[in-house]
């Protein structure tokens, strides 16, 4: 009986210690967990739930299910995100292959002005226009006043002949229905006698208001099919000849009519100092001639956003239809400036919001790659 007993004791026994190494083995089991990934992009590694040092050999080696991994769910497209859409981080490379047909052509032109930063002596001064395939002068179009650099010249933006990256950008984006056709000018943004000296004093650069509002629109609204609502300059005038020598288109504009009627139709962009000259003097002086305006790369002495936002409500009456601003973060010369324009600029006007303002940084430094860019984004854009 005695032996029965024993016996029975120890089957119990042997029954108890099992049942708790399963219990063990199941408690100290830890579920895969795929790891996070934060906001700035850095993955977060897990913390386990389970001391590994308390953790039996059995429990580890054999766990007692297959975990099933946490389905991933797409994050939700911010307005940000997709207003990102709109604008590219690189250039589509077909629009910089050159066409055989439906291209553009480029005329260079002379006009009449001043030297606003001397003494005001009449100058004859030069630029390149751009006219879209099919350009009819029965017609009206947009035009862009593109601006360049303070070393550059009218020739900076290299839209001289059939070459041209802009020209080919231009005819690629008309073709493919991603652009309206609208005209070009590259002036020289040295309102001085000293222009074609790319080393004169680039104080000069901030007269170009007045070269603009007297003399150079004026000039292309008069000898081009444009939206203003002034008298023509026929090809048989007498003052006009094509493709001199010496520059081009000449003859004086004498017509007066009211510039800002048409100003819907006018756009403003500019590269570095060009940049500058699109803020400062465009929307800042210019906003009754101007309502659209690309900056690219501003330089250092482009107004901050508060002084925009002052010099804006000098005009009560225009609006802005779109203002499209951008730089590479590696830029030692102009990140700071650039950015500094634009800081909080939606919060300081009534003029500019979300749906006509965008400011774009992306890697890169102060060169053509961004400012190609700049140009191939605000050229979609644009007059749209």
């Amino acid at each position: 009986m005695r032996k029965k007993l024993l016996l029975t004791a120890a089957f119990l026994l042997a029954s108890c210690l099992n049942c708790c190494g399963n219990s063990k083995a199941a408690d100290t089991s830890v579920t895969p967990v795929p790891p996070s990934q934060s906001p700035d992009g850095n993955t977060n590694t897990v913390e386990p739930t389970t001391d590994p040092l308390t953790a039996t050999p059995e429990a580890t080696a054999k766990p007692t299910a297959t975990s099933t991994p946490t389905p991933t769910v797409a994050p939700t497209s911010t307005p940000s995100q997709e207003e990102d859409s709109m604008f590219s981080d690189e250039i589509d490379y077909t629009a910089l292959l050159k066409r055989t047909d439906h291209v553009g052509t480029i005329e260079h032109i002379s006009y009449q002005t001043k030297d606003y930063f001397g003494d005001g002596a009449e100058i004859t001064k030069y630029a390149y226009v751009y006219l879209p395939d099919g350009y009819d002068t029965t017609k009206q179009y947009d035009v862009l006043y593109l601006m360049h650099g303070i070393g550059g010249s009218e020739r900076e933006w290299g839209m001289t002949d059939d070459s041209s990256r802009i020209k080919k950008i231009m005819d690629n984006l008309v073709f493919n229905g991603e652009a309206k056709p609208f005209i070009i000018v590259t002036p020289n943004g040295r309102s001085s006698s000293d222009f074609a000296n790319t080393n004169a004093d680039f104080n000069s650069f901030y007269c170009f208001g007045q070269e603009l509002r007297n003399d150079l629109i004026p000039y292309i609204d008069t000898h081009y099919a444009t939206y203003a609502d002034c008298e023509r300059v026929t090809a048989d005038t007498e003052n006009t000849q094509t493709d001199t020598a010496d520059g081009g288109n000449t003859g004086e504009t004498t017509a007066s009519y009211d510039l800002s009627a048409s100003r819907s139709h006018r756009a403003m962009a500019g590269l570095s100092m060009g940049g500058m000259q699109t803020i400062n003097i465009g929307m800042c002086e210019c906003l009754d001639l101007f309502s659209w305006f690309g900056a690219f790369s501003s330089a250092p002495t482009s107004y901050p956003s508060s002084d925009i936002a002052l010099k804006l409500a000098a005009f009560p009456e225009e609006n802005i239809d779109y203002f499209y601003a951008m730089c590479g973060t590696e830029d030692g010369v102009a990140y700071q400036s650039a950015r500094g324009a634009v800081r909080g600029l939606t919060d300081l006007t009534d003029k500019l919001d979300d749906s006509n303002f965008y400011w774009q940084e992306l890697p890169g430094v102060h060169d053509f790659n961004i400012w190609n860019l700049g140009f191939y984004n605000f050229a979609k854009i644009v007059f749209q």
